[in-house]
């Protein structure tokens, strides 16, 4: 299935968000924290977007 010239391997960011969030509660790593951060504009900008038109949607 990961051959070569076949599907890539995707990952949901929430998959990988949890991830950080396990690593944070247990390391305090403050790069899990940023990331945390960074994935959490990404969903605020999702919602503001979220039905919008792709004209609407570019910035």
């Amino acid at each position: 299935m990961f051959a070569q010239d076949k599907a890539s391997e995707m990952a949901c960011v929430a998959h990988i968000r949890r991830k950080f969030v396990d690593i944070h509660a247990s390391q305090g790593s403050s790069v899990a924290g940023e990331a945390i951060q960074r994935i959490a504009k990404h969903y605020e900008i999702e919602k503001e977007v979220r039905g919008k038109s792709p004209s609407q949607r570019f910035c």
